[in-house]
């Protein structure tokens, strides 16, 4: 992200990470739990990058999938019932990695079931690229994120 900064200063750039940070700290989440579908060094990875980010990890949960087609291959059904198991009772939100999972149309009900935000790789991104580009209104995106503020920084 830094080289692309530097090649093209003033543009904001979007990582589905760095996303997810953004529309986590927008939520107010402290403490998080992940569902991936890396193997555990992968989501370990995930869990690092979010807490150097400044949030409390309380579950980190895994498919141990080995690749693409594997996740690509996971279904709602089974990315609903895998959500309900990662969540930490204690948590602030969830986070799901990885923009291969087919997520949307499933983030408001998981919300509801949960009680607590989802952030998702993919609608974190949409989001941030969005609100980078400064489209005004973000109520048509799924899930409490895009009834949040932007904002442009992450600490840490």
């Amino acid at each position: 992200m830094r080289h692309l900064s530097a090649a093209q200063p003033g543009i904001p750039v979007v990582t589905p990470i760095e996303a997810a940070a953004k529309g986590l700290k927008a939520l107010e989440a402290r403490r998080i739990s992940i569902l991936a579908p890396y193997h555990q060094e992968a989501a370990d990875l995930v869990a690092d990058h979010l807490v150097a980010k400044g949030f409390a990890l309380d579950r980190c949960s895994t498919f141990d999938l080995d690749g693409d087609q594997q996740m690509n291959r996971l279904s709602p059904a089974s990315l609903k019932a895998a959500a309900r198991d990662a969540i930490h009772p204690q948590s602030d939100a969830l986070f799901i990695s990885c923009t291969g999972l087919r997520t949307a149309g499933i983030v408001g009900e998981l919300e509801a079931a949960l009680g607590v935000p989802v952030v998702t790789s993919n609608q974190a991104t949409a989001w941030d690229a969005l609100s980078n580009a400064r489209v005004g209104n973000l109520s048509r995106g799924e899930g409490r994120l895009f009834g949040q503020a932007h904002s442009a920084k992450v600490s840490g």
